[in-house]
């Protein structure tokens, strides 16, 4: 059982109002589904807010993802909401932490260091290089 709004941003849908990093961590690894609402009227003395009771279960066997890297998207994805996806990459750090952990990858796999993971990530395929407020370096 839950406060109401952390379970329904824990049931959240992509594409909604609630979807969050919450939704997106916990639906990784685990199917999730509203169960009932519990109302304040249930409880003695009430309390400010209403409840709902929430099924969590584990998938089994879990996705073969690395959570550090896929909660680290997930953290520059939904840093800025509202705003544009592009704005998450271009914060204070995450440009160098892109490159860091390309640098590492590449490491890990002996292969050498052809271009920077940077453009290909941003500016690929895109015709928006030009067209922000503050033009992208190369």
């Amino acid at each position: 059982m839950f406060q109401r709004e952390f379970a329904l941003r824990l049931c959240a849908t992509p594409g909604s109002e609630l979807w969050s990093r919450l939704s997106a961590n916990v639906q990784l690894f685990a199917r999730v589904e509203h169960i009932l609402k519990v109302g304040k009227s249930n409880f003695r003395p009430a309390p400010n807010v209403e409840s709902s009771v929430v099924r969590i279960t584990p998938k089994n066997p879990p996705p073969p993802i690395r959570f550090e890297e896929f909660d680290g998207l997930g953290r520059v994805l939904f840093s800025r909401r509202n705003k544009m996806v592009r704005a998450g990459f271009g914060a204070k750090g995450v440009i160098e932490m892109l490159e860091a952990n390309w640098k590492s990858w590449l490491a890990q796999r002996d292969e050498v260091r052809r271009r920077s993971a940077v453009d290909p990530l941003l500016l690929s395929g895109t015709d928006l290089a030009g067209s922000s407020a503050i033009p992208l370096r190369r």
